[in-house]
């Protein structure tokens, strides 16, 4: 019984994981830019970002709110 559970939960799960888009992949991972005027003041906060990806896959960040020396 419990080989059959094991070939159903493969069976399934490897049909579901190709069935599916692929993972997304990682292409770049800039380091994070700190204004050196809020980093002197050592002003830190929440900074709220609206990202839009559309359908060719393109990015455009805009930051919405947070402290004005880290937009």
């Amino acid at each position: 019984m419990h080989r059959a559970y094991l070939l159903l939960c493969t069976l399934l799960f490897g049909v579901c994981a190709f069935a599916g888009e692929p993972e997304p992949l990682l292409k770049t991972a800039p380091m994070p830019f700190y204004p050196p005027l809020a980093r002197q003041a050592r002003i830190e906060g929440t900074i709220v970002l609206r990202v839009t990806i559309n359908q060719a896959g393109g990015v455009s960040v805009e930051s919405v709110s947070g402290p004005d020396l880290l937009l």
